[in-house]
């Protein structure tokens, strides 16, 4: 892993680096324009991004990103695209954001010359989660690559920000409901990706998992 000085998280850079190089022009472009990647974060991003570029042999391996049309996610398979992996992505976006995820698929299909498996569903869902793991297994099956996922990333952000307690009389405060479902999409969904994955052999020996937090 990195030190923390090899990255440069400051505004006047606006890009870290990796063992002080610049990181990919598409994952830095990217990156700069979204609010949602604060400086604060991006020693965490860097780091987690660096470790998985210098593993050996990620060319033709696939990553499975889960919140993969924005921020954290969107950049990561940007990152992976150019290091030479496959990106099979989930994502819930209306078709006012519908362009920003065609952009990502064809910059990971035509300027990277990387498959891009994508799919617009709630992550959350189980019917929809064993349908899209069958359907990638077929894919990976029939493409002549690797039928394991290297990298299986949980960047998913969805939830209920609203008070713990009402501070207001006639002001809502969280319920249970609320707050099981923040839970269930940004915590324990994780769990059930990867306890499906393992039983359709989609995860494998040297596969790798990682969480982000809203803060990286």
């Amino acid at each position: 892993m990195p030190a923390r000085d090899s990255v440069d998280s400051s505004p006047q850079g606006r890009q870290p680096r990796f063992r002080d190089q610049p990181v990919s022009e598409s994952f830095a472009e990217y990156a700069a324009t979204q609010d949602r990647i604060s400086f604060a974060a991006w020693p965490r991003l860097a780091a987690v991004t660096e470790f998985l570029m210098t593993e050996s042999a990620l060319e033709g391996q696939w990553a499975l990103i889960l919140g993969a049309s924005s921020g954290f996610g969107a950049a990561t398979a940007l990152a992976l695209a150019e290091a030479g992996m496959h990106i099979a992505g989930v994502h819930l976006d209306r078709q006012a954001t519908m362009p920003n995820v065609d952009r990502l698929v064809q910059t990971i299909e035509e300027t990277h010359g990387r498959q891009a498996f994508f799919r617009n569903m709630n992550a959350a869902n189980e019917g929809k989660r064993h349908q899209f793991l069958d359907d990638l297994r077929d894919h990976l099956g029939g493409s002549g690559e690797p039928t394991t996922v290297r990298v299986l990333l949980h960047s998913l952000a969805f939830g209920t920000l609203g008070p713990y307690i009402a501070r207001n009389a006639g002001d809502s405060s969280l319920t249970q409901r609320q707050l099981e479902m923040t839970l269930d999409v940004m915590a324990n969904s994780v769990v059930y990706w990867t306890q499906d994955m393992l039983s359709r052999a989609l995860l494998g020996t040297g596969s790798k998992i990682y969480g982000m937090t809203s803060a990286g």
